[in-house]
């Protein structure tokens, strides 16, 4: 084709940079598209045209920098808040299980007085390890409820007092029956130690019990204590000794033996023998 042919066949310039856009987003059908990729080839103006569309210009990958980043941002915020809800969840949780139990168990515990508690019988022996106070005392106590109590001997030069510390639950129920349940407990005695008190009343003094004779089963539950205490001793071997105690304060007594084989001794509580054979009760 002729140069002059050529010329008379060209698409207008303004044309083809009209077409540009849509040439350069793919969008131009075939028969257009070889047209403008044809002119711009010859075309210095043009093809400078079509360059500058084709071009990345900086501030579209700064934008797009700006957006990645705010989005990482964001994700990093949204991490951070669950992270934090999570802690809040576990943190209310453990507040609420102990709430629940305080207002189930601890707010439902009222103080015992004093007169709830009652000693039976003092009894001071000596150990290896030092003398020692075992105590009979008797206690309130409910079919179908709680109680509870912490006890400790509090010295105060030659006299010492009891202290304990009873609990019971307020939401008993009406229909409970109240016990007088027998307890026995003991306890080093202070350095020193001429009277012990309870509740502003002597139950011990070494001028009035100094020279009480001390039951055998007193020393029967020490050799008890001893066994059960000792770290050599498995548990196996101490799993032959029971004590039991009558709720009503009629004896003490102390099952022992191998299976099948079991011997029973049953004290009341001056320490005479009211029954020795085979085992009558069991703890």
């Amino acid at each position: 084709m002729s140069e002059s042919k050529k010329i008379e066949n060209r698409i207008p310039c303004e044309v083809v940079q009209d077409l540009l856009p849509l040439y350069v987003d793919g969008v131009t059908n075939e028969v257009t598209t070889d047209m403008v990729k044809e002119h711009i080839g010859e075309c210095t103006e043009c093809r400078n045209e079509h360059d500058i569309l084709c071009t990345k210009f900086p501030q579209e990958e700064v934008e797009n920098k700006t957006t990645k980043t705010r989005f990482d941002t964001m994700m990093k915020v949204l991490k951070r808040k669950r992270v934090c809800v999570s802690i809040v969840l576990v943190i209310l949780t453990c507040l609420m299980c102990y709430f629940a139990k305080y207002l189930l168990y601890d707010a439902t515990l009222k103080k015992m007085p004093p007169e709830d508690f009652k000693v039976q019988r003092v009894y001071k022996y000596d150990t290896a390890e030092g003398s020692k106070f075992f105590m009979i005392f008797q206690t309130k106590a409910y079919y179908g409820s709680g109680t509870s109590y912490s006890q400790d001997i509090v010295a105060d030069g030659e006299k010492a007092t009891w202290v304990i510390d009873g609990r019971e639950n307020v939401l008993r129920s009406k229909s409970t029956i109240e016990l007088r349940e027998m307890i026995y407990q003991t306890f080093d005695v202070p350095e020193n130690c001429k009277e012990l008190y309870y509740n502003g009343e002597v139950v011990w003094s070494e001028a009035e019990n100094g020279k009480d004779k001390v039951p055998d089963f007193v020393y029967e539950y020490q050799k008890f204590e001893d066994v059960v205490y000792a770290p050599e001793v498995e548990e196996n071997e101490i799993s032959n000794w029971n004590w039991v105690i009558e709720e009503e304060g009629r004896y003490i007594g102390k099952t022992y033996g191998a299976t099948g084989e079991e011997r029973q001794i049953l004290w009341d509580f001056d320490g005479n023998v009211i029954y020795e054979g085979k085992p009558l009760v069991n703890e």
